[in-house]
């Protein structure tokens, strides 16, 4: 019994020491491993919106051929029209 106390002590300690080895504070810097994986996901998010806005850029440049396209073969079917 006094062993089984003894180690039931040790236990309760140990789990103390290591419980305050990872205290959740705000202060706590973070490692270099954390900072760069955060780096990276800035990067990450900062490339999709650069992507997204060239993506509408393109969209749009490409409506706009679309309709140039399209009053080009109105005008061109019109005078076709006119010279039969």
């Amino acid at each position: 019994m006094k062993a089984s106390l003894t180690s039931a002590i040790a236990l309760g300690i140990l789990l103390a020491a290591l419980a305050g080895c990872q205290r959740d504070d705000p202060a706590r810097t973070e490692g270099p491993a954390e900072q760069v994986g955060q780096k990276i996901d800035q990067a990450a998010v900062k490339a999709t919106e650069g992507i997204n806005k060239l993506a509408e850029k393109a969209g749009a440049g490409m409506e706009k051929a679309g309709e140039n396209i399209r009053k080009e073969a109105e005008q061109a079917q019109a005078k076709n029209g006119e010279k039969k």
